[in-house]
């Protein structure tokens, strides 16, 4: 079993930056949700998104929701992208921005939870419904 070394995030006054910088996404995957999985340079992680969200360019934005699959088509161009910055913002938002350009964001949902972000080390923020984050970082040694 390969061994997993702890990427911490980092908080911040209104967010939390969460350790995916300069990775690449390794597989995006679609079911009741949409998800990205990052295998390589660190522990595997996976952004799972089940409400909202958006795909913003310099061109234009698009907005999808899993819960209509065909939507969901112009969001594969994630795949193989380099990851610039990511945070969990406080008020329930994600924002991922990608060295092409592209910026992937979903906001929180009045009564459900929205996304979650979850890592092999122990990682895990959730969207909470209202909007607001829960937050758990294992602190144990490797």
């Amino acid at each position: 079993m390969k061994k997993v070394t702890p990427c911490p995030a980092i908080e911040e006054d209104d967010r939390y930056v969460i350790p995916l910088k300069g990775r690449s996404v390794s597989r995006c995957y679609v079911d009741f949700a949409f998800g990205l999985l990052f295998h390589e340079d660190g522990p595997r992680t996976e952004v799972r998104i089940e409400g909202k969200m958006r795909l913003i360019s310099s061109e234009k934005e698009i907005v999808a929701e899993p819960a209509d699959v065909a939507s969901l088509g112009p969001f594969v161009a994630l795949f193989g992208q380099s990851v610039t910055e990511s945070a969990a913002f406080k008020n329930g938002t994600l924002r991922i921005q990608f060295a092409h350009g592209l910026q992937l964001e979903a906001e929180p949902l009045e009564r459900f939870e929205s996304w979650a972000v979850t890592a092999d080390d122990g990682l895990r923020i959730v969207s909470l419904p209202g909007g607001s984050l829960a937050f758990w970082q294992s602190t144990a040694e490797p």
